[in-house]
């Protein structure tokens, strides 16, 4: 006698269990993404400030093994002291002490400006620092320098949308993260 076996099940899967599993991802992706937006514009924010600070910490560096002059500057060309923070920096080793690159002076690093954050520095910082070879930046009038940079989004679904610089004592130099009430705001002198 001969035994017939019935029909085969595959291992496929049917139209209603591809349904609720595309309806289960689209419910975590409406959920998730929002959340992994706030998570992008926090490491913008993150990475616009470390490179801030990697150029102030460079030039007081720098000024210190060269024992000349070295200036952070606001630049739209990479190239020359112009524009706002926002639009870059560059490090350059001010030799004349005229506080632009003159010919023979070396610009050390070019940034270019984050893109859709805004960089706003307080009054004593204006568009320059300048650090002299004991590795303190300096007012004109001798002074330590004691100034903000904020960088900043105008986002309000990010509670601490401010990264805040500080350089305190001339040489000092701390980041933290502080809400704008979604707005950005030139910072307040320290």
């Amino acid at each position: 006698m001969r035994v017939v076996a019935g029909p085969s099940r595959s291992g496929g899967v049917s139209l209603v269990e591809v349904i609720v599993t595309v309806a289960i991802l689209a419910i975590i992706a409406a959920v998730g993404i929002p959340a992994f937006n706030n998570v992008i514009l926090t490491n913008r924010l993150a990475a616009a400030s470390n490179e801030l600070v990697g150029s102030l910490q460079l030039a007081r560096s720098e000024a210190i093994r060269r024992g000349a002059r070295v200036v952070v500057c606001a630049s739209s060309t990479g190239s020359s002291c112009s524009g706002g923070w926002s639009n870059g920096w560059i490090v350059f080793e001010d030799r004349n002490r005229d506080g632009a690159v003159s010919a023979g002076e070396t610009v050390i690093r070019s940034h270019s400006g984050p893109t859709g954050l805004q960089v706003l520095a307080s009054g004593n910082i204006g568009s320059s620092i300048a650090f002299r070879s004991d590795g303190r930046a300096r007012q004109a009038s001798g002074a330590l320098l004691a100034g903000r940079i904020n960088v900043c989004r105008a986002e309000t679904g990010v509670p601490l949308n401010v990264r805040q610089i500080e350089i305190a004592a001339g040489s000092r130099v701390t980041v933290s993260r502080v809400s704008g009430g979604g707005a950005c705001a030139t910072p307040a002198n320290p």
